[in-house]
């Protein structure tokens, strides 16, 4: 199986003795295959098709996938041992890699032994339960948009600028609150490091967040890691430009928008939010309206009562 364009990469044949399907919560809900050389995270509500999961491969550089000429399509085909197969797109990163888009393959990822991706084939052993750890991570962010009433009960308030130290002073605090529902963002923003890191503590307990008053900057990114996102009638949440922070998954310069761009997408987020942020001067600030939140699946659902959090 050859692909113009794709080399053959004789070295990397990829036996069931080495798959090593790991889950990756660090860097968000990914699944990295290491001696393939494949990272993969899902996103639900993709653009055209809103209530099915989609799938991004991102191949690492050993893959040595050339691009083509602008407006050439590239595909790649994909075919799992029991019997699927679909044709998946090329894109291409700000760093330079390969990114295929598929859709849901959730029962092929649990029945197979083994895919075939372009001339590789890839083992799947160990992939079933690494999968049901990934969907797990992300968890049912939909696109509801019908307005809910939450119980106040079972919701803790996080609030203050984000500083250093912040993320894990607040998760001290609500682990040792559990079981909670959820937790009400109020905060104008601050360090992006400290609100990713409480961001994916949120996602990993399948915790869901709300907004009634106002959340900006680095606040919106804390506010992304609800599995269930509601934003009030009163809400104010607020975007620009992330500036770099040492030490934080975003390594500022050219990469902020698109590591933006990916940590949203990975949280079910549409794209053109990290780009509307990209287009806002980080010495300015730009509004959303609980519409604006909604259509671009920032916000799940609007909030038709106030929560009395702690």
């Amino acid at each position: 199986m050859k692909l113009s364009g794709w080399p053959a990469l004789a070295a990397l044949v990829i036996g069931s003795a080495h798959a090593d399907w790991q889950l990756l919560p660090d860097n968000g809900c990914f699944l990295r295959e290491g001696d393939a050389g494949v990272t993969l995270h899902a996103s639900r509500s993709i653009r055209g098709a809103p209530d099915r999961w989609a799938l991004h491969w991102v191949l690492d550089d050993r893959w040595r996938v050339e691009p083509q000429e602008r407006g050439y399509r590239q595909v790649i085909p994909l075919q799992f041992s029991d019997g699927t197969h679909v044709n998946a797109r090329v894109r291409w990163t700000k760093q330079g890699r390969a990114s295929l888009l598929t859709p849901d393959l959730d029962q092929s990822f649990r029945s197979s032994q083994w895919l075939s991706l372009g001339d590789q084939q890839i083992s799947l052993q160990g992939a079933d339960e690494a999968w049901g750890r990934l969907l797990s991570c992300m968890g049912e962010s939909g696109t509801r948009s019908s307005s809910r009433s939450v119980s106040g009960s079972g919701w803790l308030l996080v609030d203050g600028q984000i500083g250093g130290g912040w993320a894990q002073k607040q998760i001290h605090r609500l682990a040792a609150a559990m079981p909670l529902r959820g937790v009400l963002l109020n905060s104008e923003g601050g360090r992006v490091a400290e609100a990713l890191q409480l961001a994916q503590w949120i996602r990993q307990n399948n915790l869901a967040t709300a907004v009634q008053g106002q959340c900006a900057s680095a606040c919106v990114l804390a506010f992304a890691g609800g599995v269930d996102r509601y934003v009030g009638p009163r809400a104010r949440i607020g975007l620009h430009q992330f500036s770099a922070v040492e030490g934080g998954s975003f390594s500022g310069g050219q990469q902020v928008t698109a590591e933006t761009a990916e940590f949203f997408e990975a949280m079910g987020i549409d794209n053109d939010l990290a780009l509307l942020g990209a287009k806002t001067a980080a010495e300015e600030i730009r509004w959303l309206t609980p519409d604006e939140a909604l259509r671009y699946k920032l916000a799940t659902a609007r909030l038709s009562n106030t929560l009395d959090a702690r």
